[in-house]
């Protein structure tokens, strides 16, 4: 479907209603643990992604099941959050992004829905007030990029992320804010994109940066190309815990380098 949506967006836009279907029902009807057992999670992650990927043409005003697809996310992260708590944070920004750039693009038509759901979003934002994005949603404004503090502090971490290299150091700590900080803005990922891909040959780091790697991907597929020479080098060295971490992580990686 990836591949469809990024070749043929208007095409695959005719089939956007058949989307709604096959989501509804996974939604409800099941228990937190058995809805992610069924990875029904992951499916919502890759309709994300397939969703970026047919923009802007996703906005036009006569495409048929977009106000069906976006509650589906809505009843998603209503039903769920006491459950999941933070695990659904990441598909949540990624939707909150979405929506963002549907204000840049059609601000009347994304108002009109923000106002409709206006109170879930609300609610959805005391949940989760670590999420920046709720602010200039409810605002009917776009998104600004980041403040010179939150610029101040990735900066910060980077120069920490290779000061920790140079030095062989553990970095366990500093992923781990890395990590933290990408759960409300996975943007700050493309930011550390190039260190990511050495982290891989590091015994300390590499299980975290393959992580934050699917997640950067999960936010922004088009930045694939740059891991995929240093990903084939994972799987050819002469390392098995390497290469079997690298294949581990390989059926999600080939999906979204497509």
């Amino acid at each position: 479907m990836l591949k469809l949506a990024s070749k043929h967006p208007v095409l695959f836009l005719r089939q956007l209603p058949m989307i709604p279907a096959l989501l509804k029902g996974k939604v409800s009807s099941v228990a937190y643990d058995v809805f992610k057992s069924r990875n029904y999670l992951s499916t919502f992650k890759k309709i994300l992604n397939i969703m970026r990927l047919l923009k802007p043409h996703l906005w036009n005003k006569d495409v048929k099941g977009l106000n069906e697809l976006l509650l589906s996310y809505i009843q998603l992260f209503t039903d769920y959050y006491r459950c999941a708590g933070r695990e659904l944070l990441p598909v949540l920004s990624q939707f909150l992004y979405l929506i963002d750039d549907w204000i840049k693009f059609d601000c009347e038509s994304a108002k009109a829905w923000i106002k409709a759901n206006r109170k879930t979003i609300v609610d959805l934002s005391s949940v989760y007030p670590e999420q920046q994005l709720f602010k200039s949603l409810l605002s009917g404004l776009p998104f600004q990029s980041q403040s010179h503090h939150e610029k101040h502090y990735s900066e910060n971490l980077l120069l920490r992320l290779r000061e920790g290299r140079r030095h062989d150091e553990r970095m366990d700590g500093i992923l781990n804010e890395i990590d933290k900080l990408s759960d409300s803005k996975p943007d700050v990922l493309e930011y550390f994109a190039d260190d990511l891909r050495q982290l891989y040959f590091n015994a300390f780091t590499r299980e975290m940066a393959f992580k934050l790697t699917i997640k950067l991907l999960n936010h922004n597929p088009s930045l694939a190309d740059r891991f995929v020479p240093t990903y084939c080098q994972c799987l050819q060295r002469n390392d098995s815990y390497l290469a079997n971490l690298a294949l581990d992580y390989l059926p999600e990686f080939v999906i979204l380098a497509q």
